[in-house]
């Protein structure tokens, strides 16, 4: 009774109140060494072209904060940005550094109970090959999107990222009333 409830009645998404000019950085994106060049040809071009209100980008390790240590900075972008977006390949599951990037933004999400964080997966990475973290942030249905080489496929991939983007959902965990 209670699944048909839900299905009739739908459930009530609440937003983050925040909005994006409440952040110093309209979108953080993490991603390993390996990885730039995909960053450089796909995703750089996509928030010029069709995200012209993201005028505030932190592309890597590039624009972490200077003077700070290093784990530090990642954390202070991670907490200043109003989404951020994992780029995760097999490259980046074998890079501890990437792994603990990946380690602060769930963190973060759990402290701020806000669906800030986007994965993104470039590769097709077998379940029992993730990490443990991964899959227990996808066992709780937890945003991501994975990258085709399908053109119709690229599309879909683009207007769902363009999607996620824009809003901030807050964690949900209460069960309504049957």
């Amino acid at each position: 009774l209670y699944l048909l409830k839900l299905a009739i009645v739908g459930y009530k998404e609440i937003r983050d109140g925040r909005e994006q000019k409440d952040f110093d950085y309209d979108l953080n994106i993490m991603f390993c060494d390996h990885d730039e060049l995909w960053v450089t040809e796909n995703i750089k071009p996509l928030i010029q072209e069709r995200l012209p209100n993201f005028e505030r980008v932190a592309f890597g390790d590039d624009d972490l904060t200077l003077g700070m240590h290093y784990l530090d900075a990642v954390y202070d972008n991670v907490e200043r940005s109003f989404k951020t977006v994992l780029l995760m390949s097999r490259a980046a599951i074998l890079d501890h550094i990437f792994m603990t990037k990946f380690r602060i933004a769930v963190n973060h999400v759990s402290d701020t109970q806000v669906e800030n964080v986007v994965l993104v997966f470039l590769d097709d990475i077998p379940v029992g090959e993730l990490p443990h973290l991964v899959r227990l942030y996808l066992s709780e249905h937890r945003a991501y999107l994975s990258w085709t080489e399908d053109e119709r496929g690229q599309e879909y991939f683009w207007n769902e990222l363009l999607k996620r983007l824009n809003i901030n959902l807050m964690i949900n965990m209460m069960i309504p009333d049957e």
